[in-house]
Order: C-alpha cells, then sequence, then structure tokens
C-alpha cells in the first residue's frame, strides 16, 4: 500500500500519467489484484451532492419545528441534528448543539425562540450536522408567510 500511494504522488508530482480518480479495491486473497473505478454520484442525494437546499419555514416557527421537519423528513431522516447558522464570512452563531452538554445548556432557551428572533431571515444559510450523515448539510431558508 506505501509503494502504491507513492506511485500515486509521483504521478501527481511530474505530472507524468493521470492519478487515481476516486476509488482503488485492493484484494489480497488470492493474490494481489487491484483496480481503480470511479464512484457515480446521484445528483440529488442529500449526503453527496453537497448542493445547498432549500427549506421553506414559516414565519413564526420556533427552533424545535425546524429540529422536528429534520428528523421526519424521509429523505433526510436525521436523529439528533446540530445547526449552526451562518452570518457571513466567518461569522458563526450555534443555535442547537446536543452531543455537547456545556453547548446544550446555553443553547436550551433557543429551542422556544421564533426563528426570527434567533437571526434566521430570508437567504440566510444553516449548516447542519448530524451523526446519521458522514457530511453536513446547508440549508438556504426561505421564509413563508
Amino acid at each position: 500500500m506505501a509503494a502504491l500511494c507513492s506511485i500515486e504522488v509521483l504521478k501527481v508530482a511530474s505530472n507524468f500519467s493521470l492519478g487515481l480518480n476516486n476509488w482503488l479495491n485492493f484484494n489480497n486473497a488470492h493474490g494481489c489484484y487491484t483496480f481503480s473505478y470511479e464512484q457515480e454520484r446521484n445528483p440529488d442525494c442529500p449526503v453527496c451532492s453537497r448542493k445547498v437546499k432549500k427549506m421553506s419555514l414559516k414565519s413564526g416557527s420556533l427552533l424545535k419545528d425546524v429540529l422536528e421537519y429534520l428528523k421526519e423528513d424521509t429523505a433526510l431522516e436525521m436523529t439528533d441534528p446540530s445547526v449552526i447558522l451562518s452570518l457571513g464570512g466567518d461569522d458563526v452563531k450555534t443555535l442547537w448543539m446536543p452531543n455537547v452538554e456545556a453547548i446544550q445548556k446555553h443553547c436550551r432557551d433557543n429551542l422556544t425562540k421564533r426563528i426570527d428572533e434567533l437571526g434566521v431571515a430570508n437567504g440566510r444559510v444553516l449548516e447542519v450536522q448530524d451523526r446519521s450523515s458522514p457530511l453536513g448539510m446547508t440549508f438556504q431558508i426561505e421564509i413563508t408567510d
């Protein structure tokens, strides 16, 4: 495996040959056999597409309503999501993080607040993490009446 990694580094550094596109299968059961292939992505997959998804919320929605939506939506099926509001650039606000007790205590009051009280507005972005998904998901908010 180390030799394989070294060869890939040489390919990339020297531009001599195309490197692995994204997957290598190594089978050492009966001799040594390898092949590489390109893993195809489903553009509509909520995990691997990494597209910003739209989330429509009613103007009076509470944060706990947003969490329920994330848990009950059959396309998402989250178990205990963390929600961070992106305010632009590196400026973020943690709205809910259930897995860290100190932060959960600090954010507990947010559950019963309206989303507009928390700074969630039209066009703002929510970053959502959940242990059921290896990658986070990004939602652009659309407020409806």
